[in-house]
């Protein structure tokens, strides 16, 4: 007698998911149909955060051991359509302020650089965040983080700039650092510190250099630095 035959290879998991509608795959060339691979009537398992198995709800018991998953483990989408999270490769979520009357005036078209003339732009968003309390900034960022989780985001690359000096970008990412300790969706934290120029600039070369030796809490680990620096140099120099 075989005694593979009695061996059970399905799948185990701690997660599994019913009830949806439409299960968007976006993996057409594994699962599902048309080009976001569609499975209708979807189904998935996972195991340790990880998918383990996505097909049709009427197969999920051929293919992952139901029986033994743990209390609490099934949930049902109660008809809804299941997709990936969204990935926001570039976002500043830990600012204070808010310039919604800018938007009015661009439509207008009033520059951006008069705008930075008028003391508005990137750099009235640095006076804001400059003198907002850490505590204040969490609270502005973690009301975001969350707005950015009910709406599908899973994964946001938080970036500073708001901040334009060693100090300020370095309390904008411990505030970063804190929330992506405790909240979804997660956040990887990068150092944007070149984002504008005050109009008594430290040098743009000199923030990036003083920004890499003062990381110090391990949460940057790149300097981005926009092409357009020099170019926001030159306009607030005269």
């Amino acid at each position: 007698m075989d005694s593979d035959a009695n061996v059970d290879t399905r799948h185990a998991a701690d997660f599994v998911l019913t009830g949806i509608s439409r299960l968007v795959t976006v993996a057409p060339e594994r699962s599902g149909s048309g080009p976001l691979g569609v499975i209708p009537h979807g189904a998935i398992a996972a195991l340790d955060g990880r998918i383990v198995w996505v097909g049709s709800e009427a197969d999920l018991a051929q293919a992952v051991a139901i029986e033994s998953l743990p209390d609490g483990s099934q949930h049902n989408a109660g008809g809804r359509a299941v997709l990936p999270g969204f990935v926001d490769s570039h976002t500043h979520f830990v600012f204070a302020g808010e310039r919604a009357e800018e938007f009015q005036l661009r439509h207008a078209g009033v520059s951006y650089e008069e705008l930075a003339r008028q003391g508005r732009g990137i750099l009235s968003t640095v006076r804001a965040t400059r003198s907002a309390s850490e505590e204040a900034l969490r609270a502005l960022g973690r009301s975001r983080l969350e707005s950015f989780a009910i709406h599908g985001t899973t994964t946001v690359e938080g970036k500073t700039g708001y901040g334009l000096s060693p100090e300020s970008e370095a309390r904008c990412l411990a505030v970063m650092r804190s929330l992506a300790a405790a909240h979804r969706p997660d956040v990887p934290g990068r150092a944007h510190a070149a984002a504008g120029v005050p109009r008594a600039p430290q040098r743009p070369h000199g923030l990036c250099r003083s920004r890499l030796r003062t990381d110090a809490a391990g949460v940057c680990r790149r300097c981005a630095i926009l092409r357009c620096v020099l170019r926001a140099h030159r306009v607030h120099r005269g």
